[in-house]
């Protein structure tokens, strides 16, 4: 007696792969525009992702005009420190020794 095998498709026939449209004088058929609702949708999140975009790029912004003037205040204050720190060393004060 012959043992059979589980019966199996032919590969072209399996799901999931792509299907090659073609006409019978050997020519191809142009694939179906999407659907209105998917053709929106992408649009739709499309506009999503910029909007973020400039959400992101303004609070940038927004951040480093809040921090500028603190980093001017910071470095005028040791610009300061630095001259009255030379100005003591050549007026020939005390300077901190270790």
């Amino acid at each position: 007696m012959i043992k059979q095998g589980p019966v199996r498709s032919p590969p072209w026939s399996q799901p999931g792969l792509p299907v090659l449209d073609m006409t019978p004088d050997g020519g191809f058929r142009t694939p179906r525009r999407p659907a209105w609702g998917l053709r929106i949708g992408v649009a739709a999140a499309l506009v999503a992702v910029l909007g973020l975009a400039v959400i992101g790029a303004a609070l940038a912004a927004w951040l480093v005009a809040m921090l500028l003037p603190v980093v001017l205040v910071a470095g005028l204050v040791a610009w300061v420190a630095l001259r009255v720190q030379v100005w003591r060393v050549r007026r020939g004060g005390a300077v901190a020794r270790r």
